[in-house]
């Protein structure tokens, strides 16, 4: 898919953990690997992240 969105010149944003660093990180524009190689630990530091960029998506779209 990563493959095909830069063929389409569609922006990407990845997120990985230590273990994805090598396959996925150059096929991402953007691309948050969490330094750990502990799913849970990586999954929490996503969902984490996914939060902050919600709140701040709301402020931009409802509270501006």
């Amino acid at each position: 898919m990563l493959e095909v969105a830069r063929e389409r010149r569609i922006k990407t944003i990845g997120f990985t953990g230590e273990k994805g660093r090598q396959s996925m990180a150059p096929k991402c524009d953007l691309c948050l690997v969490v330094p750990s190689a502990d799913t849970p630990r990586v999954q929490e530091v996503h969902e984490f992240v996914w939060h902050v960029i919600c709140g701040v998506v709301e402020r931009a779209l409802f509270l501006e």
